[in-house]
């Protein structure tokens, strides 16, 4: 769906990126009491990762945005919280305002761990001077098709659906990573890029903590 996705923006479907909303969810019960007693994991303490959930699932919606536009991310307002436990010793739930550097394109990501059995989870939607995409991820288990229409002389009348099957994704990347390392193809994810992505997760967390908006450095 993802590289679905990018082909219809890179044909000019989409026109010119405007605003893009992005939810990525995590179920909460991972961190229900029974499931951090004793000693909690590395991931849920502070000074031991870069962040909470903006840094450990967050950068990933980051990363593929800007990914999909070919643009970086230029400037950041944040919050972040502890709202499903207090358990944790970093974040369980942010929420990102941006602004992108070529497009001017204005977005939010949210994201936590906030899913109770099942639910609308993953998704993302993009809108543009000549129409929109939308797909989401995981939806009660499930699949849904991307969805878009387009008034680009190219597309085809009224909303449009694509089924797809989502694949193991972290095979995907492990698999594709080993055969970098073997002269096979190139990264799946270039040293450029995921600088770019973890730049501004950081800003974000500036943001968050000085109440202010946050320029995101590029280069």
């Amino acid at each position: 769906a993802l590289l679905r996705a990018k082909e219809l923006i890179d044909a000019g479907f989409l026109g010119t990126p405007f605003s893009a909303t992005m939810d990525l969810v995590a179920d909460s019960r991972r961190l229900e009491p029974e499931r951090l007693r004793g000693q909690l994991l590395w991931k849920y303490r502070e000074g031991q990762t870069a962040g909470g959930k903006l840094a450990y699932h967050g950068v990933h919606y980051i990363d593929l945005l800007q990914w999909l536009l070919g643009d970086r991310i230029a400037e950041v307002a944040a919050l972040t919280a502890n709202v499903v436990s207090e358990r944790i010793e970093n974040e369980d739930a942010a929420v990102l305002s941006f602004r992108m550097l070529g497009s001017g394109l204005v977005g939010t990501l949210t994201t936590g761990y906030f899913a109770v059995d099942g639910g609308p989870a993953n998704q993302i939607r993009l809108w543009g001077s000549r129409g929109w995409v939308h797909w989401e991820l995981v939806h009660d288990g499930a699949e849904r098709p991307l969805r878009w229409q387009s008034n680009h002389p190219d597309a085809p009348a009224g909303e449009q659906s694509w089924d797809w099957e989502s694949p193991d994704g972290y095979q995907e990347l492990t698999v594709a990573a080993v055969e970098f390392a073997r002269g096979l193809r190139p990264p799946p994810l270039t040293t450029a890029e995921s600088r770019a992505a973890m730049r501004v997760v950081f800003a974000g967390y500036a943001a968050a903590e000085s109440g202010s908006t946050q320029r995101v450095a590029q280069g």
